[in-house]
């Protein structure tokens, strides 16, 4: 099957949530047993037979893709709330003060004005935007597979966090290894893991965001449809 139709079968979701962070903790994982690290002038270098490895001997790259989706799905199956602590803001997903403001600017329209009304009542408002979510599904299709992108672009930032993190723990098994912190390759995995941790730790709450608003924008749309607006 040619490699193109085969990743056009792989889900969104899984493409951008599971693979990157798989393929980044498979490349620290080697990094952090791969032999000749005390030497080593670069992480770069350090990796270097790792990968001509796989580019000698390319049907290594079929266990290397298992890998890297093994090591993706755990990630993956970390709660993207579990990173929020370490996002700016406090407030938990779907953000509700947001998602508030956001339909209150909408609010000319009758189908914002009651669905801002049933989650500013809902006592589990949570339940209430997976169950818009769901309708969504169901209902519309179309607009659902437009959500999934946004979704899938927070599971990458959730995933991408928490592979730079368990970098950072890689980077520690290094300079055991090495017997030195100052290890030109140890300090340079510890210093981009620690920077990915940080670009997609910032950003998370942004993104979060963006996906809890695209689905109740899409979820108006689909209630102004079933329900048009009385004359």
């Amino acid at each position: 099957m040619p490699l193109k139709d085969s990743l056009a079968r792989i889900p969104t979701v899984d493409f951008f949530a599971v693979l990157p962070p798989g393929a980044y903790l498979l490349t620290a994982a080697a990094a952090a047993f791969g032999e000749g690290l005390s030497g080593a002038p670069s992480i770069w270098s350090h990796l270097l037979p790792f990968f001509m490895a796989i580019a000698e001997y390319p049907i290594l790259a079929i266990p290397a893709v298992v890998a890297a989706f093994m090591f993706g799905s755990i990630v993956r199956a970390l709660k993207v709330g579990w990173a929020q602590p370490f996002s700016k803001g406090t407030s938990a997903f779907p953000y509700l003060e947001s998602l508030d403001q956001f339909l209150g600017a909408l609010e000319s329209t009758e189908s914002a004005a009651q669905l801002r009304r049933d989650l500013r009542e809902s006592t589990h408002p949570q339940l209430l935007f997976n169950y818009w979510k769901d309708r969504l599904c169901l209902e519309a299709p179309g607009g659902f597979a437009q959500y999934v992108h946004f979704e899938a672009r927070s599971r990458f930032f959730a995933g991408m966090f928490w592979a730079g993190l368990l970098g950072v723990i890689a980077s520690v098994v290094m300079a055991a290894r090495a017997g030195s912190l100052t290890a030109p390759a140890v300090w340079q995995a510890f210093l981009i893991s620690v920077v990915i941790v940080l670009i997609f730790a910032v950003q998370l709450r942004t993104v979060r965001e963006a996906e809890a608003k695209v689905c109740v924008a899409l979820y108006v749309a689909l209630h102004e449809r079933r329900f048009p607006p009385s004359a």
